[in-house]
């Protein structure tokens, strides 16, 4: 999946599987790196949260997304494409130590 505006774009990688899984998660923990990403790349973005199997409770990568800038204001159109793509969301909160984001994200 794809996500462009007329200045960046950014590719979604993720399974069908991994959405189903982010789409029950009720908090999302963002992070970003720069230094594993090469031009015309800028920001190699990494989405988690906690998965529970069994008995055991982890903290899973369940969504990438390689972007074209890393300016804050490119962050929401990204979120803003996984919200909408998700169609019975259970979300509460996004969790980042990198750029501000809203609590309870709606959909547009």
């Amino acid at each position: 999946m794809s996500h462009f505006t007329t200045d960046q774009w950014s590719i979604v990688l993720a399974t069908p599987a991994m959405l189903t899984l982010l789409q029950r998660a009720t908090t999302w923990y963002i992070d970003g790196t720069f230094q594993v990403i090469t031009r015309p790349f800028q920001q190699l973005l990494s989405i988690h949260a906690y998965v529970k199997r069994g008995g055991t409770m982890k903290h899973v990568p369940l969504c990438y997304v390689v972007m074209s800038q890393r300016r804050k204001l490119n962050y929401e159109p990204v979120l803003r494409h996984l919200v909408n793509m998700l169609p019975n969301l259970e979300l509460t909160d996004v969790m980042s130590d990198f750029v501000s984001v809203a609590r309870s994200p709606k959909r547009h």
